[in-house]
């Protein structure tokens, strides 16, 4: 929200890596396509509490409201390792906007849509493999804007595309009197979409409201969904999983290397003296065979039994400024913000959740910045390495993207797309003077 919802402790509170013993994750072991939304009123300094929140529900998709970003700050300031980004900037103020990070596992297209009045999103297609697009929508509705519905009506009309929209509408589900309420229910089953959210998404010590939404046109293709209590912002994270039937591509990563568990140099100089065949090496009659045999059939041979080879997963870490102290502190606004939600007849207990969420952020701060300091002061006479832990810290001015972007054709994906651009760069000349005569008519709906 802007203006319209008084805001009590507007202070970001971040997430321990280990939650379990506050918020059951076991919904996020289900397989699907995992997405979530957070209003986060200012995305920037949240960042390293968003990347634990990613980890721990294995989130495809993370959709971001109230980023309060501007031109000013780069891609490269919000990357979060392992994704691309895609956002819309509000332009008048400091407030509002919208992004989406996608994971690098899934291909996806931008889908850009011409400005509505006031109407804040940023939209994407989905291209799962053997599957239709599903067009991924961010959605944000300042308060008091009261041409959403009209507005939000001419935006989704039309579309035949599989759909999920997650955002903050500013539209309190729970109040069945509020006329916007009932326009808003009804523009929904017109358009034949299911708002699945069902508990609040905010609460404060004086409101509990439903104001983030997640809106499905096929519900049926989404297997979870609800809130998970994290202390972030004054909002829930509010997630949903829509089945997915194929494996994802590069979901995990992997590293090989020699167990040296059980070797030591005498084993090595015990095996090679004892029972090895020399034969294949000084029966070849050629150089090169006379190597193979002796470095494929023996050594390599003898090694992998002294020392095999291994295969381990990668796992997510956390940054590395952040401390086993910083780790611990991070559960205790948590644990207080869920006993507060348990029973809000205790003020006290919501006033201790404020005043100590102020303290981690405080120490969240002040540990990162002393982090960066002692690195910079570490390489400040090695300018290469200099540079390498500041990009690592993504504090660069490149703006690499990895995403998995599918070139397209009109509506058609490009698999050849060597030939494409063979075929474009031979009729360019004739395509633009095709083009001249006409005029473009751009469309509001996708």
């Amino acid at each position: 929200m802007d203006t319209e919802i008084v805001d009590s402790g507007n202070i970001n509170v971040p997430r321990p890596e280990n939650i379990n013993d506050i918020v059951d994750l076991a919904v996020f072991k289900n397989k699907g396509l995992h997405l979530i939304h957070l209003n986060a009123r200012f995305l920037l300094p949240k960042l390293s509490e968003l990347k634990l929140i990613t980890v721990n529900t294995k989130a495809d998709v993370i959709c971001v409201t109230e980023t309060w970003l501007h031109t000013s700050i780069t891609d490269d300031e919000i990357k979060m390792n392992g994704y691309s980004s895609v956002r819309c900037d509000r332009k008048s103020d400091a407030h509002g906007g919208t992004l989406i990070y996608i994971k690098d596992s899934l291909a996806f297209n931008e889908v850009p849509v011409t400005a509505i009045s006031n109407l804040e999103s940023v939209w994407i297609d989905i291209l799962l493999p053997k599957s239709k697009p599903i067009l991924i929508g961010c959605v944000y509705r300042p308060p008091n804007q009261h041409c959403f519905i009209e507005d939000f009506n001419t935006l989704i009309g039309g579309n035949e595309k599989e759909t999920i929209i997650l955002g903050d509408f500013n539209i309190n589900i729970l109040d069945r009197k509020n006329p916007l309420t009932k326009q808003y229910e009804e523009l929904l089953n017109n358009h034949g979409m299911d708002q699945i959210i069902k508990e609040p998404s905010r609460i404060t010590s004086t409101s509990s409201t439903l104001i983030d939404h997640i809106l499905c046109n096929n519900k049926h293709t989404i297997t979870h969904s609800g809130i998970l209590k994290y202390g972030l912002s004054d909002h829930f994270i509010t997630f949903c999983i829509r089945k997915k039937s194929h494996a994802k591509l590069n979901e995990h990563k992997y590293a090989e290397f020699r167990s040296l568990k059980n070797y030591t140099p005498e084993l090595l100089n015990f095996t090679l003296s004892e029972n090895i065949d020399w034969s294949n090496v000084y029966n070849s009659n050629e150089v090169n065979s006379a190597f193979n045999n002796f470095h494929q059939y023996l050594i390599t041979t003898l090694i992998d039994k002294i020392a095999p080879m291994k295969r381990i997963r990668i796992k997510s870490r956390t940054e590395e400024w952040m401390t086993g102290d910083i780790l611990s502190l991070l559960r205790e606004p948590d644990r207080l913000l869920k006993r507060f939600t348990n029973n809000k007849t205790h003020l006290d207990i919501y006033e201790d959740y404020v005043k100590i969420r102020n303290l981690v952020q405080t120490s969240i701060k002040n540990t990162k910045a002393d982090f960066i300091k002692n690195k910079i002061l570490e390489n400040k006479a090695k300018p290469k390495e200099l540079w390498r832990t500041l990009k690592h810290l993504s504090y660069s001015n490149k703006n690499i993207s990895d995403a998995k972007i599918v070139l397209k054709n009109g509506d058609s994906t490009i698999k050849g797309i060597a030939t494409e651009f063979n075929r474009f760069f031979t009729h360019v000349a004739q395509d633009l003077r095709n083009k001249l005569p006409q005029q473009s008519n751009q469309s509001t709906r996708f």
